[in-house]
């Protein structure tokens, strides 16, 4: 079902609908591809057991995601400005996409963002890049070709470095050099929205990354973003359940910083 997706895709000529194909295609690869622990037998070097492979509804999620993209765009219509094209044909003339490194964002002026909107990596829990890696092989990249793909180099807090001695201490100074530079870019009275872990304390590991968030969180006053506000979110099950390693982790909490 995947492969008949991908081939249908290829004979669009109509380049608006192999975007959404694509789109759409990509979302669900990882979840299509699971099997009923997690998803590590997938596009990797362990093959699952004949009892762990689940048959799934292919077509039937494609068809879901497509018809609720199709849906955010018409309520998006709704919305927007009725000169609403006047503005898009502008935006495709600018640079509105930046593949940084958020702790440089080079491209990106000082004082010049209203809003930053972000769920920062949380620490030692998951290997950012390669649990998209079946996204990455459609849209034709390799993984591990290091020289044109410098994703894995961007990784904060990856759970491939837990073993490391330094990984805390790493992870806290990457962080602390993302906030300064979030900062640098933020305008005077711009706001930056945080979504964090809020770990339980059952086990010591939890116990520990709760303190690392913490600390993070600690210090954002030192990079001149003063907290406005923070909620609590309960996480929905499904996401919980998608991925063994987000079992325990029941509830967010989101930051309201305001820069001074």
């Amino acid at each position: 079902q995947i492969s008949f997706l991908f081939v249908k895709k290829a004979s669009r000529s109509d380049k608006t609908t192999e975007a959404a194909m694509q789109i759409s295609i990509s979302a669900i690869l990882k979840t299509v591809s699971s099997q009923d622990r997690g998803w590590g037998c997938i596009a990797d070097n362990v093959l699952p057991k004949q009892k762990q492979v689940k048959d799934k509804e292919v077509l039937s999620l494609f068809t879901k995601h497509i018809n609720r993209l199709f849906k955010d765009v018409s309520e998006h219509l709704e919305y927007v400005m009725p000169d609403y094209d006047q503005l898009y044909k502008e935006l495709s003339e600018k640079q509105t996409v930046f593949h940084e490194d958020v702790r440089k964002c080079e491209g990106i002026l000082d004082n010049s963002v209203d809003l930053v909107v972000t769920s920062p990596p949380y620490p030692n829990m998951t290997d950012y890049v390669t649990s998209q890696r079946l996204s990455y092989y459609f849209l034709g990249f390799d993984l591990t070709d290091k020289n044109s793909l410098k994703d894995l180099n961007l990784e904060i807090g990856a759970r491939s470095r837990r073993s490391r001695k330094d990984s805390i201490t790493r992870y806290c100074d990457d962080m602390q050099r993302a906030n300064e530079i979030i900062s640098q870019k933020l305008k005077s009275g711009g706001y930056a929205c945080y979504v964090m872990p809020l770990f339980n304390t059952d086990n010591e590991n939890n116990r520990n990354r709760r303190r690392i968030v913490h600390k993070v969180i600690s210090t954002m006053d030192d990079c001149d973003l003063i907290k406005e506000d923070e909620f609590e979110r309960i996480l929905p099950t499904i996401r919980r359940s998608h991925n063994i390693k987000w079992a325990t982790l029941e509830r967010e909490k989101i930051y309201l910083f305001r820069k001074m």
